[in-house]
């Protein structure tokens, strides 16, 4: 199957309720009736292989007949549907879309552009490399969907009446169905009786048993090897029971093959059977490329973008997670070298919990044990200060503030300004082990306007 093609079974429920839909000759209103009364339609629910019998609802009462939120399969009637056999272009996609209409140009009298064309599954040689082409009016199977739509459900698939019919392997399977109607109503799902003769080809047939004769022998004869049948399946409801008897009965001599009463309402037995699910072959979904359809060629168009966001997601994540294994390692190898340089330097260290903290104190514990004080102290800050600013008048400095290990100076303007004492007073500091650093431009406060910035730090916490 070619990309973007009808995906047969996708679509169907394995429960909801079957509507067979009332013709398009009848519209939603029966000429004639009341005021307000709506063409019968025909409800089927199902679930798994139970289906219960039909049972006739007004099409505008679908809204309180059903629990909101069914899913629905519309059985559109045979007489609204044809079919027709085509050489289908190898396109996918919108532009298959677009040529379906076309191949069925020829054999429509009118506007192909008010046509909805669902493509068939591939039959293989069977068919001699056509497919089948099922075709119905536009605008009244938008409308049919608007309907079910503001009535509260949601339409899962939409199938021929006529394709609804259990088919046997070698055989063919002739459906009647009576008329039915809502009680009290003139509205009429009419009697229909046709034929189906393989997976996704249905003929309608005449009441008259010498006309349907006619069409099943031009349609047999059409038909060579394995695609004659070798047996007549009958699937009547009870009101067309009796004429569809008649009439299945010529059939089946003209053919040649016996004839054997398979059951009662088609449709029931084709839920019942699983041939919502494909049990007969993909039958032609009319929801092919509206909506259904389209949501998939969508992602068809945007799954390589998509798949390469996807791939470029999980790089991007792989990566991370990896940068970030590595970035731990490294932490873990430099905390076990701190902790080895802390337990080397200091072998009565017992518990590790900060090593560069417990280097720090250790440190200085050392130096206060040996009479050294902390380069880092207040004290000591000030006498290197003393020592390096020795040259500065007695009066030029205005204040000192020590904060975080850092010693920050004020001098008098004019004090220190020099580019070439400043470097001086630098490079003395250095000899001193304190890192000087000169404020660019002079404090604004009211009391400071003028003055000179210095910062001392050590080498070690600069």
């Amino acid at each position: 199957m070619k990309r973007g093609e009808p995906a047969g079974r996708l679509h169907w429920p394995r429960e909801g309720v079957a509507i067979r839909v009332p013709p398009r000759r009848l519209g939603t209103h029966v000429p004639g009736a009341a005021a307000g009364e709506s063409a019968s339609c025909e409800v089927i629910a199902f679930a798994g292989t139970h289906a219960e019998p039909a049972r006739a609802v007004a099409w505008d009462a679908l809204a309180t007949a059903l629990p909101r939120g069914t899913r629905v399969v519309l059985l559109v009637a045979a007489e609204d549907v044809s079919f027709t056999r085509a050489d289908v272009p190898p396109l996918s996609g919108m532009r298959l879309r677009e040529a379906l209409p076309n191949l069925v140009e020829e054999q429509t009298v009118g506007d192909v552009a008010a046509l909805h064309v669902a493509l068939g599954q591939d039959e293989g040689q069977d068919a001699g490399g056509k497919r089948m082409l099922a075709v119905i009016d536009r605008h009244w199977l938008a409308a049919m969907q608007v309907d079910i739509v503001r009535a509260g459900h949601r339409v899962a698939a939409i199938v021929p009446e006529s394709l609804a019919v259990p088919l046997a392997d070698g055989a063919w399977s002739l459906a009647a169905v009576g008329a039915s109607a809502k009680p009290g109503s003139a509205a009429l799902l009419c009697a229909h009786l046709w034929l189906r003769s393989s997976a996704q080809q249905a003929i309608p047939l005449s009441d008259d048993a010498s006309s349907a004769i006619a069409t099943v022998g031009a349609l047999a004869r059409q038909a060579t090897g394995g695609l004659r049948p070798r047996q007549l399946d009958l699937y009547a409801t009870p009101s067309a029971k009796a004429d569809a008897k008649l009439v299945s009965e010529a059939i089946a001599s003209s053919l040649a093959v016996p004839l054997n009463d398979a059951g009662g309402d088609p449709f029931v037995e084709w839920l019942a059977r699983r041939g919502h699910e494909g049990a007969y072959g993909a039958p032609v979904s009319m929801l092919a490329f509206d909506g259904g359809q389209g949501g998939r060629d969508v992602w068809a168009r945007w799954r390589i973008a998509a798949a390469l966001v996807l791939a470029i997601l999980a790089v991007q994540i792989v990566g991370m997670q990896w940068q970030w294994a590595g970035l731990k390692r490294e932490a873990g190898a430099l905390r076990d070298e701190q902790n080895r340089s802390l337990t080397t330097a200091f072998p009565d260290t017992r518990v590790v919990l900060d090593a560069p903290l417990q280097m720090s104190r250790s440190l200085a514990s050392l130096r206060a044990s040996s009479g050294r004080s902390d380069p880092t102290d207040f004290s000591m800050m000030m006498a290197a200060a003393a020592r390096i600013f020795a040259a500065l008048p007695s009066n030029a400095l205005r204040g000192a503030d020590y904060d975080a290990r850092t010693l920050r100076l004020r001098f008098a303007p004019g004090m220190a300004s020099a580019s070439d004492e400043r470097e001086r007073l630098i490079a003395q500091a250095s000899q001193e082990g304190y890192v000087l650093r000169f404020e660019s431009g002079t404090t604004q406060g009211a009391n400071t306007a003028g003055e000179s910035i210095a910062s001392m730090k050590t080498k070690g916490g600069a």
